[in-house]
Parts: C-alpha cells; structure tokens; sequence
C-alpha cells in the first residue's frame, strides 16, 4: 500500500467490478448509462444556462457530507454482514460429518459460496468506496464555488452531472445489495 494519498486503487476497483462478467455491448451500455448520459444531462443543464442558486451550496454541502458519512456506516455495516455470512458458511464446513461423501458435498458448496460472497462483497466494497470519493469530490467542488462565490452555469453542469452520475452508481449498489441478501434469505 504505497503512497497513501494514492486514490487509483479505488478506481481500477471500480472499474473492474463494473466490467466483471459483461460483454463487450454490456459494458457498452453500461458505460453510456453510468458515465454518457450524466455528462450529457450536464451538457444539456449547461447550455440551457441552469445554475444552482448561490443559497443551495450549503444545502448541497450538507447534503453531500451527510451522505459520504452514511456510506462509509454502510460500508463499514456491509463487511460486518460479510463476516457473518462467511463465518456461518465455515461453520458449515466444521460440521462433524459421518458420512465422508455428504461432508465433501458440504464443504465444496460453503467453499463456493464464501468464494462468490467474496466476490460480491468486493465489489459492493469498490462501489461505495466510489461513491464515497465522488462525494468528496462533489463537496470540494461545492465548497471551492460556494467560497469563491462561483455560482455559474459550468459548476452547476459539473454537480448535477456528478449527482446523476452518484444516483446512477447509488442505485446499481442498492441492486447488489438486494441480490446478495434475497439470496441469502432464499437459503
């Protein structure tokens, strides 16, 4: 973990659980869904010339540093679940077992699962720890324009660009979530 100011890792993480299992046309769509469409909302605020009034910016800090703190409690709950299920997945395999051909049954199946809850909930990681960095960048951007009293056309496209952007990440992370835990209550 070198530099710790080093913010990449976020991003490849990012990036590869966006892309994990897509084709190319899949990944297509979702780059035009995650990343196209925000910038051209933005495109669209700036030309119609929208701007955030002067007197939002400390709506939208508080807004935007309530909501890095509820995702940093939801990341921090998410790996709590994670520990829980896995932890039930190993007593799984603890299980003392007469029977040899049923126990490696068992034990291939709470190896598979923890390897998949692994997966899942690296992903859900890299996906609040994004959401979580563009918020700090949406409250640096706020905080900078409302000190500078830079209420302008260009810093509204910015922030509402970056916000369709978050909502879209937002929901996407909310849809892993209700996958993983419907699977786990399905069992």
């Amino acid at each position: 973990m070198k530099g710790h100011l080093n913010i990449v890792c976020i991003y490849n993480d990012f990036w590869a659980a966006l892309a994990r299992n897509l084709s190319k046309l899949q990944f297509l769509l979702v780059v035009v869904s995650f990343f196209v469409a925000p910038i051209g909302v933005g495109v669209i605020t700036h030309e119609l010339c929208i701007t955030i009034p002067a007197e939002q910016f400390s709506s939208l800090i508080s807004t935007y540093a309530i909501f890095s703190a509820l995702l940093f409690g939801a990341q921090i709950s998410a790996f709590s679940i994670f520990s829980s299920m896995t932890d039930y997945q190993k007593s799984r395999i603890e299980q003392d077992e007469p029977d040899q051909v049923l126990k490696a049954s068992v034990e291939a199946d709470a190896t598979q699962r923890i390897s998949d809850l692994k997966m899942a909930f690296k992903d859900i990681n890299a996906n609040i720890s994004y959401l979580i960095l563009t918020s700090v960048v949406l409250l640096s951007i706020l905080i900078f324009s409302a000190i500078a009293e830079a209420a302008n056309a260009l810093v509204s496209a910015i922030v509402i660009s970056l916000t369709v952007h978050l909502v879209l990440v937002l929901t996407m992370v909310i849809k892993q979530c209700h996958l993983i835990f419907g699977a786990a209550y399905s069992d």
